[in-house]
């Protein structure tokens, strides 16, 4: 497996760990906790890296870039999923903000996912456009051609192709063979939905795009992972030790507070339901 380096992903396939992955897509204007705190509590927490979710939130590009520039220096490294049937244009900018890989929801085959490569890629894979900056010396000169090839390597983005649609999990092989995807990640929620067995995690026909998924990666040399499967620690297991994935969404920050909450209000319980005995 050969990923993009710079990026907390590639460090734990290459160390043969599991990448945990917190879940950030609350919008800005009805939050409660700041996006910058998001990033320091995923940190704190040992989170390696974090899903930002430009599909179903408010986030401005603004937002995304301040959260990448925070995640990457707290070293838990940013992946943008971006709105389905994005166009270069806003890839490039998502990507200059220096996320470091593009989660590419609604793939049906392998003509998707080397649109995706081509948005996500520099050359020759792809088509992503050099942001000057990033080889321009201190002095204001160009980099040399061996320094700037160097640092356009370790910028490439990570891309990640969503299997959530009942086209992609057929074409899971044929997807996986497309030179520069480098994940392939269930979107459990959306899968089952066209599956007919809306979180049903049990049901045979998700069982089974577990195993497929992995297949397809373990033949192709690709990552794969999950997301969207929330409090199933004997699926992350299954998943991990048996089938080999390396990158899980552990939960969504509404409910990892939410659930804090509770735990917090059960303790306060516990604490004077166990102090009123001793009156």
């Amino acid at each position: 497996m050969v990923l993009p380096p710079n990026n907390t992903l590639s460090a734990c396939v290459a160390q043969g760990k599991l990448c945990t992955v917190g879940f950030h897509d609350w919008p800005k204007q009805d939050r409660f906790i700041g996006q910058i705190e998001i990033v320091q509590i995923a940190k704190s927490a040992g989170y390696d890296s974090v899903f930002l979710d430009l599909e179903h939130s408010a986030f401005t590009l603004q937002t995304a870039w301040e959260l990448c520039q925070v995640a990457n220096m707290a070293n838990v490294s940013p992946f943008a999923r971006v709105p389905g049937e994005t166009g270069n244009g806003y890839i490039q900018r998502v990507l200059d903000g220096d996320a470091r890989g593009i989660i590419f929801p609604h793939s049906h085959t392998a003509s998707d996912a080397a649109a995706a490569v081509k948005m996500a890629k520099y050359p020759p894979l792809g088509i992503r456009s050099i942001n000057p900056s990033l080889l321009e010396s201190d002095d204001g000169t160009g980099l040399p051609a061996e320094e700037a090839t160097r640092v356009l390597a370790e910028k490439d983005a990570v891309c990640f192709i969503q299997v959530e649609t009942r086209d992609a999990l057929e074409n899971v092989d044929s997807i996986a063979a497309v030179d520069g995807v480098d994940v392939l990640l269930i979107g459990s929620m959306d899968l089952t939905i066209e599956l007919g067995i809306l979180a049903q995690w049990d049901h045979p026909l998700y069982q089974k795009a577990l195993r497929d998924v992995s297949a397809a990666a373990h033949k192709y040399g690709k990552v794969w992972g999950i997301s969207g499967l929330f409090g199933r620690p004997d699926l992350w297991r299954l998943a991990v030790q048996e089938l080999g994935a390396r990158f899980i969404v552990g939960a969504l920050d509404r409910g990892l507070v939410s659930c804090g909450a509770a735990a917090n209000v059960s303790m306060l319980k516990d604490s004077v339901e166990g102090s009123q005995g001793h009156r």
